[in-house]
């Protein structure tokens, strides 16, 4: 008997098999917005890097227009929080969005590169490859970890982004809640 509302696929979203549904459409939207948001932010990483800036400078370049990227995506198409009758004004999922990724793409991430470019140094695994001089694009072992230790943070990112964007900043409503107390 609960209130059934058809989503922009035209499926029903009340019920067991409409709310598997929803859920796959939101995880496919989400990994579609995450990966999307991932090349950006390391579009981004890599300009600020090539330009020659720190690479906390260049993270924190690529966060912040990328979380931006990311809200826009996933308030109006992954979880559909956008239009006339949703449930949150848009400026609160914003905030909530950049404060989800605070914590895993701004605080986690930073620590993590701190972590494994200045304190375990991990241009040492590359260092054999420099053995002959130049070998790749890059000019030497620490150039190539700058450019491969955010790809290995980003793997670590994402299901924690999910799971606080599904979770919090994307959070619905219990029906149970909406329709009343419970015995």
């Amino acid at each position: 008997m609960g209130e059934e509302r058809r989503g922009g696929s035209g499926a029903i979203d009340g019920g067991v098999g409409g709310s598997r549904q929803k859920n796959l459409r939101q995880v496919l939207g989400f990994l579609g917005v995450g990966l999307f948001n991932t090349v950006l932010n390391y579009g981004v990483y890599c300009a600020v890097i090539a330009l020659g800036g720190h690479y906390l400078v260049a993270s924190i370049a690529g966060w912040v227009i990328s979380v931006f990227s990311a809200w826009i995506l996933q308030y109006f198409f992954v979880f559909r929080e956008g239009g006339a009758d949703s449930p949150q004004p848009w400026w609160k999922a914003l905030v909530k969005t950049y404060l989800s990724y605070g914590f895993t793409g701004f605080i986690l991430t930073n620590v993590l590169l701190v972590l494994m470019l200045d304190i375990a140094h991990v241009e040492v695994l590359f260092e054999p490859l420099f053995v002959m001089d130049s070998f790749f694009i890059f000019g030497s072992a620490r150039a190539m970890a700058e450019y491969v230790a955010p790809l290995i943070v980003m793997v670590i990112n994402l299901p924690i982004n999910f799971l606080l964007n599904k979770f919090w900043a994307y959070r619905e409503k219990d029906r149970i809640e909406s329709a009343g107390p419970s015995l």
